[in-house]
């Protein structure tokens, strides 16, 4: 049906059905703009996620975090075991070293 620029008559019914029609028309061509629009959003939105799958991007980001947890803990045990390890080197050095000490200090007492 065209769409007409006036209503047939000045008769309220005629009115009324023209009114009507191009509310009709307008909710149609906006229905459609919006599902378009929305159409265009949606494509973009997914697009940036591999494969357009949001949530293999998430468990993605939960295994890397889990990773870096690991590796967290992994520095912090490797840290702590040099740490550990230096301490008792320094500490075995300068037993040694007080121990040499000791041994060319009774050798020149005699």
């Amino acid at each position: 049906m065209p769409r007409q620029n006036r209503p047939e008559s000045n008769d309220p019914r005629d009115i009324a059905d023209f009114v009507e029609a191009r509310l009709d028309d307008m909710e149609k061509r906006l229905v459609e703009h919006m599902d378009t629009k929305f159409g265009e959003v949606r494509t973009l939105f997914f697009s940036g996620f591999p494969d357009g799958d949001p949530i293999l991007h998430r468990e993605y980001h939960k295994e890397q975090i889990e990773l870096m947890k690991t590796q967290k803990a992994l520095k912090r045990a490797v840290l702590e075991k040099l740490l550990s390890g230096g301490a008792w080197s320094a500490l075995l050095a300068m037993a040694a070293a007080l121990w040499m000490w000791i041994q060319s200090h009774m050798g020149s007492a005699k």
